[in-house]
């Protein structure tokens, strides 16, 4: 229902911290995190490959972030590639959508197949799980709490 009234407005959800909200009786949009969406851009985060070894082995892991941020959040410098003579150096980029391709703004590299895969760290629609306060802000009612597996399982 949120998605749907957001996408309806042309609105979407900052995907950086916005405690302005914290103790505010009505809070604004901008408070909450809520901006148009054609006021909202892009941005691209690939760590570096990172290395851990413990008990089990060695793994590598890696953090690649497709966020969408306001105008307040989005890096001043949002195109760079950290030591470029490196063999897998961290990157920061803007992204910007041309038709179904989206592009990063640092190398022109086309990462559509990565949004269209999504993930955890990919939201390029705005913050997919948002707080309780921006539900209540569009009138979207509180779920009722779950119920105790105990209560349902035993009929108590």
């Amino acid at each position: 229902m949120l998605h749907d009234a957001l996408e309806e407005k042309g609105l979407a959800i900052c995907c950086g911290t916005h405690k302005e909200c914290q103790g505010v009786k009505n809070p604004t949009d901008a408070q909450l995190g809520i901006y148009p969406r054609n006021q909202m851009r892009l941005h691209y985060y690939k760590s570096t490959l990172g290395k851990m070894e413990d008990e089990y082995g060695t793994t590598f892991h890696r953090t690649i972030r497709v966020a969408l941020y306001c105008p307040k959040h989005f890096p001043q410098d949002p195109n760079r590639i950290i030591l470029p003579n490196s063999d897998d150096p961290p990157v920061y980029s803007e992204i910007k959508q041309e038709g179904k391709q989206f592009i990063l703004e640092v190398n022109r590299k086309d990462i559509a197949a990565l949004i269209k895969k999504g993930g955890m760290e990919i939201d390029p629609n705005g913050k997919r799980y948002p707080e309780v306060e921006i539900y209540r802000h569009f009138g979207i009612p509180d779920l009722p709490e779950k119920p105790d597996i105990n209560e349902v399982k035993y009929r108590r």
